[in-house]
């Protein structure tokens, strides 16, 4: 990719409010809506070709991941939905995490070296003012960890930036 001269698609009001994206292959996106369960399907060509499918209720939707045939959609709560991709949606699972307290996920991806789905807290019950917490579900064992997957510290992203900040949210 040349940033110095990009190669831009521009999208119709369809997608304004995606909140995740995903590749499904070289030329096609999949990215989910951020409040209405619909996923859609963007074929990258000079018009843009967009498709999309009903895949859940009107939730506040994250990120999407794509595994082999699988694509995973994260809830801000922290459920996981998952369905075989095709171009109809018949069947969608609803893998639940079972984390006491409030907890809200923002970002979310797919760890291939260890297979697991790590989802990381915006402002969940575990973080404290210097830390936020990951969580991730092994897709080995269809479960989520039962720990903390990891802890992203504030001192090192004030180490990377080279400034202080007063608390970090993933967003």
């Amino acid at each position: 990719y040349d940033l110095q001269s990009p190669e831009i698609f521009p999208l119709p009001d369809q997608v304004d409010e995606i909140s995740g994206i995903t590749f499904f292959n070289d030329s096609t996106l999949l990215a989910v809506d951020d409040e209405h369960g619909q996923l859609f399907k963007l074929m990258l060509q000079k018009n843009v070709e967009i498709s999309g499918f009903r895949f859940g209720e009107d939730k506040d939707y994250e990120g999407i991941a794509r595994v082999d045939s699988d694509v995973y959609i994260l809830q801000s709560k922290g459920n996981l939905y998952r369905f075989p991709y095709n171009d109809s949606i018949h069947k969608t699972d609803k893998i639940q995490l079972e984390l006491k307290g409030k907890n809200q996920f923002e970002a979310f991806y797919y760890d291939g070296v260890h297979q697991k789905l790590v989802l990381i807290c915006k402002k969940c019950d575990d973080d404290t003012k210097v830390s936020s917490t990951a969580w991730a579900y092994d897709l080995s064992t269809s479960q989520f960890d039962q720990k903390a997957y990891f802890t992203i510290e504030r001192a090192a992203i004030e180490k990377v930036f080279g400034e202080p900040i007063k608390r970090f949210k993933p967003s």
